[in-house]
C-alpha cells in the first residue's frame, strides 16, 4: 500500500511538502496541527506526510498532542527561544 502512496507523488512533492511543514510550523499550535493543514493541501494523508517529515511512528501520538519528541510542549519550547 505504501508503494501506492509514493508513487502517486513524485520525490519533489514530497520535498516540497516535507519543507513546507518546517517552514509554517510556528503558523500553527504544533507540528501535528502544521502536517494536517500541509497534507490537506497537497492531497495526501496526514500519516503520509508525517512519514516524510520522517518521524518514527512511536512518536506520532506525542505529535497529534502538541508535544515535541524531546518531551517539551511546543509553545514553552517557543517560549525560550524568544
Amino acid at each position: 500500500m505504501s508503494n501506492q502512496t509514493s508513487n502517486k507523488f513524485s520525490p519533489e512533492i514530497r520535498s516540497r511538502a516535507v519543507r513546507l511543514v518546517l517552514d509554517h510550523e510556528h503558523e500553527h499550535p504544533s507540528r501535528w496541527a502544521t502536517i494536517v493543514s500541509v497534507s490537506a493541501k497537497i492531497g495526501c494523508t496526514a500519516q503520509t506526510l508525517l512519514e516524510w517529515v520522517g518521524l518514527p511512528p512511536e512518536k506520532w501520538s506525542s505529535l497529534m498532542y502538541g508535544l515535541w519528541p524531546d518531551g517539551g510542549l511546543k509553545n514553552a519550547k517557543e517560549a525560550t527561544h524568544g
